[in-house]
């Protein structure tokens, strides 16, 4: 039922967002940043009502997934929103709180007892998911800068290039979000680590050999996960060591985040494919 009530306040958000796009009006983006908190209220009101209905936090299904997702995309927004103060990197985001919201409504609850009670568990999801958005919303604002970047060489000067932020604004936007969602995605990595290692604890086995188990047990979803994790991570990692040791044009860092977004986009390709 309350899912119902998040899809509905989070289109209320997007129309909003729209609304301000077109016409100048502070009360559009109140309402946009309002009903965005609403909707991220609700969707962690059902993690909660789930949590205590089954007596475990889940993570593994599609369902959880998707929940997860739309908090996370709207939370990338109202953090980018609170940065930056402008309201349009959320005609990107919000859209995505939607659709993710929307696949909750049809996605099965099956509910999946733990049979390990792990800190690690509870950190892994979310971190991975935040850094994802965060990678997302960095793609987005390098497009973003591209375009206005394009719009004034060509001397364009039209709603586009009114609407979007300055070359400045989305620059930095950009950096904020490369760094967080490195930061988050590598904290999700080794917390899934650390998960891992628990297990073995737990079975009085080494982590290696548990790592060796769950590759045999789940081998193209593992194989695929944990390999462009570590792609992502090392890229984005050198990324940003070469912008802080030696500087790095906002144009290029702008086609650099666009092509190690496809490192992100092929982890969940991959995990998708396989599950």
């Amino acid at each position: 039922m309350f899912i119902s009530y998040a899809l509905m306040v989070y289109i209320l958000a997007f129309m909003n967002i729209l609304l301000r796009v077109f016409i100048s009006s502070k009360i559009a983006v109140i309402l946009a940043v309002f009903f965005a908190l609403v909707g991220l209220g609700l969707n962690i009101h059902e993690i909660a009502i789930r949590y205590v209905l089954v007596g475990d936090f889940q993570s593994s299904t599609l369902f959880d997934f998707s929940i997860f997702l739309s908090i996370a995309f709207n939370l990338t927004f109202l953090f980018l929103f609170y940065r930056s103060k402008r309201v349009v990197i959320g005609l990107f985001l919000i859209p995505f709180s939607i659709i993710f919201t929307t696949l909750s409504m049809f996605a099965p609850t099956v509910e999946f007892p733990s049979t390990v009670y792990s800190l690690w568990r509870f950190g892994h999801l979310p971190f991975v998911i935040l850094g994802s958005t965060f990678f997302i919303a960095s793609f987005i604002s390098s497009i973003m800068y591209l375009i206005q970047d394009n719009n004034l060489r060509l001397k364009r000067f039209g709603k586009l290039y009114k609407v979007f932020p300055s070359l400045d604004t989305l620059n930095n936007i950009n950096n904020i979000s490369m760094r967080v969602g490195f930061y988050f995605f590598t904290i999700g990595s080794i917390l899934g680590f650390l998960w891992i290692v628990q297990i073995a604890e737990v079975n009085e086995i080494s982590w290696f050999k548990s790592l060796q188990f769950i590759l045999a047990a789940y081998p193209s979803f593992f194989i695929i996960k944990i390999s462009f994790s570590m792609i992502t991570c090392i890229y984005f990692a050198i990324l940003i060591l070469i912008k802080v040791k030696y500087g790095l044009p906002p144009k290029k860092l702008a086609m650099f985040t666009v092509i190690g977004f496809f490192s992100v986009i092929l982890t969940y390709i991959g995990v998708g494919v396989s599950l």
